[in-house]
């Protein structure tokens, strides 16, 4: 057992003394297994008590890209995302909740655009996009993994993603959106829609779906928001949830819109919340 208790105030012959008992109390706790600073029983293989201070972890910036030869249990500070982490033997996580982290799976996308394109929809009686018919949210391509996605911290892809392009979220060729491939992952859809051109004498009830067309499966789920008369313009949002299953996992959803009144919609954003899965 070893217990630690420093003062650097002593003259040299008081330090030699030190510096010997030191030796000898190192000595003596790696025989025993226990380290103690500032308590003379430890309860365990290190015991660190203050009244007033507290221990300092290593501090990294980038500990992922920095520290090359991770140990499974390794912990370090964070400084860039003001948290603590550590490595579980496959990748880094947060041991408490941060600004922008909390495990290696979850994360944020902000998709704003396809090709600097927002979606648009011009719902009216006749001679544009039917009433009450739903329509599949199509983005334009190529996407820019810079300029079509918010930047971070807004967007803060999931660590399991290394490399994260555009197709980790949206797939052109099925115009469909993916979750982080994570089972049992719960992710949250959010769509800001802008509308204009709205009568102002009228009420207008605007819903988004988000449904799996991959059989067998029968996931649908769908939100109405009004916009309400005295206006003709205005932004409505809309929260749609799903979870990652082997129906889902790189199929992925239709999102779609329709509206029982006359009016301009513009997908003003879709992002994707992808809460953490242990």
């Amino acid at each position: 057992m070893f217990f630690c208790n420093f003062d650097i105030k002593h003259s040299k012959k008081q330090t030699m003394k030190k510096s010997n008992l030191l030796l000898s109390i190192l000595c003596s706790s790696f025989m025993l297994g226990q380290v103690g600073i500032n308590t003379t029983s430890p309860q365990g293989v290190l015991d660190v008590t203050s009244a007033n201070s507290a221990v300092v972890l290593s501090r990294n910036a980038n500990p992922p890209a920095n520290v090359t030869t991770p140990a499974a249990g390794m912990i370090i500070y964070d400084s860039t995302n003001k948290t603590l982490r550590y490595y579980n033997g496959t990748q880094w996580s947060t041991v408490i909740s941060s600004q922008t982290l909390t495990t290696a799976n979850e994360g944020v996308v902000k998709l704003n655009s396809g090709a600097g394109v927002k979606p648009t929809f011009a719902f009216k009686s006749s001679g544009g996009v039917p009433l009450m018919t739903y329509q599949n949210i199509v983005y334009q391509t190529p996407m820019n993994i810079v300029t079509d996605f918010a930047a971070p911290p807004t967007t803060t892809w999931p660590e399991n993603i290394t490399n994260p392009v555009p197709a980790d979220i949206y797939d052109p060729s099925t115009n469909r959106f993916l979750e982080n491939p994570i089972a049992g992952q719960v992710h949250m859809w959010r769509v800001i829609v802008s509308y204009s051109n709205k009568n102002n004498g009228s009420v207008a009830f605007v819903t988004v779906n988000l449904s799996n067309p991959l059989p067998p499966s029968t996931f649908s789920i769908d939100q109405t928001a009004v916009a309400p008369n005295g206006v003709t313009s205005g932004d409505l949002v809309f929260y749609l949830v799903s979870v990652a299953d082997p129906l889902s996992i790189g199929s992925g959803y239709l999102i779609k819109i329709k509206s029982d009144t006359s009016l301009d919609a513009t997908i003003n954003s879709i992002t994707r919340i992808s809460q953490a899965k242990d």
